[in-house]
């Protein structure tokens, strides 16, 4: 998953935001 343009984001960051939003990595399919 890109996050702003062409940065990746390590994937703890990704499920940190992601539990943040209250989403898991399912709600991205």
């Amino acid at each position: 998953m890109k996050i702003n343009g062409n940065r990746d984001l390590p994937t703890g960051t990704l499920r940190s935001i992601l539990k943040d939003a209250g989403l898991t990595e399912e709600d991205l399919d």
